[in-house]
């Protein structure tokens, strides 16, 4: 689920963004939240720590997202480069890749 070759099913996308994205936003909020906190409270180590967690999980979600949308894609028997949609339309491609049908298998 992590690497961009393979195909990726109808359920394990689902799954991937119905729980495991999400997760991954909330761990960034939170380390935002961590970082703005030591803002407030003037503590610098604070701020960095939470900076760069938050970067970390940012990443963390971009990474899954694409690796996931791009396998879906090719499940679908489309073009990978349709993941270009996600930062055009990003929550109604995501719902349309998916629902796409999978290519059928070739015996």
């Amino acid at each position: 689920m992590l690497s961009f070759t393979g195909k990726l099913n109808r359920t394990k996308y689902w799954v991937a963004n119905l729980l495991i994205i999400p997760a991954l936003l909330v761990v960034t909020f939170f380390a935002l939240t961590l970082a703005f906190a030591g803002v407030a409270s003037a503590n610098w180590v604070v701020v960095v720590a939470g900076l760069l967690f938050g970067l970390v999980s940012s990443f963390m979600y971009l990474w899954m997202t694409l690796s996931v949308t791009i396998g879906r894609l090719r499940d679908a028997g489309q073009n990978p480069l349709f993941v270009l949609a996600i930062f055009i339309l990003p929550f109604l491609s995501l719902i349309i890749i998916g629902i796409l049908p999978s290519e059928p298998k070739q015996q």
